[in-house]
């Protein structure tokens, strides 16, 4: 009656359809599962099979699998929580970002710029790059807060503050570099 390439899913469906509905109950006498059982004349579909299977009792031996089953997951979801609860502690402590960690970076940043100022010599090089740095750690600082990933906002003023101070001193500090150089052209300029 049925394709060996149809889908078991779909004869267990039909062999329900004729025998669990009042359809069975059409013929004298009634159509039942025991049919299934006589020696057919043509293979039978693996379909028959797994319909077969899914109307034997309960055993004890499966009840005893299944509540083994059923005990070992009950045992692994507390465990699985627990490990799910510390992967999101994990992941939120390493996106997490504390304004004092930032504020430590920039004293460091303006620590070097304050040795790079008693240096002998030009320091136009360093100031762009330590610059660059305080402007990084101010967009670092923006865009923490702006998506929620930064503790210590009532710091962030100060902080901005702090960016600004060290970003005028370094701009300074490169302007100094650049004097003496137009100062001496200028007067180059006026004496010859």
């Amino acid at each position: 009656m049925a394709n060996k390439d149809l889908p078991d899913s779909v004869i267990q469906k039909l062999l329900a359809a004729i025998l669990e509905t009042s359809f069975s109950h059409l013929y004298d006498p009634p159509l039942t599962s025991d049919a299934l059982n006589v020696v057919p004349e043509f293979p039978q579909h693996s379909g028959v099979a797994a319909y077969l299977n899914s109307k034997q009792p309960v055993t004890l031996e499966g009840l005893s699998t299944a509540s083994k089953v059923i005990a070992l997951v009950s045992s692994a979801v507390p465990i699985t929580l627990i490990m799910f609860r510390f992967l999101v502690q994990w992941r939120q402590r390493h996106r997490v970002l504390h304004l004092r960690n930032l504020i430590a970076d920039l004293a460091g940043i303006e620590q070097e710029a304050r040795a790079l100022e008693r240096e002998p010599g030009p320091t136009v090089p360093a100031a762009p790059n330590l610059l660059a740095r305080v402007m990084g750690l101010r967009h670092t600082a923006l865009e923490k807060s702006a998506v929620g990933e930064l503790h210590g906002l009532e710091l962030l003023p100060a902080f901005l503050a702090y960016v600004g101070d060290v970003a005028a001193f370094l701009d300074r500090l490169a302007q100094r570099d650049q004097t003496p150089a137009r100062a001496s052209g200028s007067q180059r300029d006026g004496h010859g």
